[in-house]
């Protein structure tokens, strides 16, 4: 092996960023860097991608809703808001998926597709809480 290099691979699971959502501890910027250089190679997939983004919006709906009852009680009590404007997760989320795909796109992390049709349809009814199996189930009935 002497004179050639060699490229590890990792593949990273939600939970790296399930603890860390802006995926920027020390140990995370370590691995980004190591990427960035050429030393490693970072896979994520496409079903891992969209849990973290679930996993976000779960994480800060009920923030965003005690953050509206908080708002509505010093209101009351003071007659101003603490924050003028309080968006749905769904907003927060979409603006996440931006960094997020931003975050990929400059650390070459290489998101891993589904194989066939089929499973990418069934993981994208899942995560937008469709029934997954009901479309396949009436296609056979036919």
């Amino acid at each position: 092996m002497r004179g050639k290099s060699f490229c590890v691979s990792y593949f990273l699971d939600t939970n790296l960023f399930v603890a860390n959502f802006q995926f920027n501890s020390r140990d995370n910027a370590k691995l980004l860097k190591y990427s960035q250089r050429g030393d490693i190679k970072l896979y994520l997939t496409y079903t891992n991608y969209k849990e973290i983004l679930k996993k976000y919006k779960d994480t800060i709906s009920p923030i965003s809703k005690n953050m509206k009852s908080a708002n509505a009680e010093f209101s009351k009590h003071s007659g101003n808001l603490i924050v003028n404007e309080i968006k749905k997760p769904k907003d927060y989320t979409d603006k996440y998926k931006i960094y997020l795909d931003r975050l990929i796109e400059k650390n070459n992390i290489e998101i891993i597709n589904h194989i066939n049709d089929f499973s990418f349809k069934l993981i994208e009814k899942y995560f937008n809480n469709e029934k997954p199996l009901a479309i396949f189930i009436m296609k056979s009935l036919i």
